[in-house]
C-alpha cells in the first residue's frame, strides 16, 4: 500500500499520513473538514475531504510535525503527528469525541492517545 501511495503523490519528503476516523458507531463515512497546522512553519490548510470506511489520506506538507482538527457530524478530534508517523505507512485510527468533549491526542501505535 505504501509504494502505491509513494508512487501517486510523487514527492520529497514522508509519504501521505493516512489517518482513518471512528466514532462511537463505527468508521465514518461523508465529508470531514480538515485543518492543518505544519510545524515550525505555521502554514494552516482547511480542505473538506471524503472519507470511505474512514480512511483519509493527508499528504504532507513538509516540516516535522503536524497538528491535525477533524470535523465531523458525528464529532471532531484534535491530534499531532511526526514525520516519523507518516514513514510508516499504516493507517492511524483516530476516535472522534462528541461535539461536547474537548482534548488534544497524539497518533501513537494506531489509536489515539490523550496527550
Amino acid at each position: 500500500m505504501l509504494g502505491l501511495l509513494k508512487r501517486w503523490f510523487r514527492t520529497e519528503g514522508p509519504p501521505p499520513l493516512l489517518v482513518r476516523l471512528r466514532d462511537s458507531s463505527g468508521f465514518v463515512e461523508g465529508a470531514v473538514e480538515l485543518t492543518a497546522i505544519w510545524r515550525p512553519s505555521g502554514r494552516r490548510q482547511t480542505t473538506i475531504s471524503r472519507a470511505a470506511q474512514g480512511l483519509c489520506i493527508i499528504p504532507w506538507g513538509g516540516g516535522s510535525n503536524v497538528e491535525l482538527l477533524f470535523a465531523h457530524p458525528s464529532g471532531h478530534a484534535k491530534v499531532e503527528a511526526l514525520a516519523s508517523d507518516a514513514e510508516l505507512g499504516e493507517a492511524r485510527v483516530v476516535y472522534l469525541r462528541p461535539a461536547d468533549a474537548a482534548g488534544v491526542g497524539r497518533l501513537q501505535a494506531g489509536r489515539l492517545q490523550a496527550g
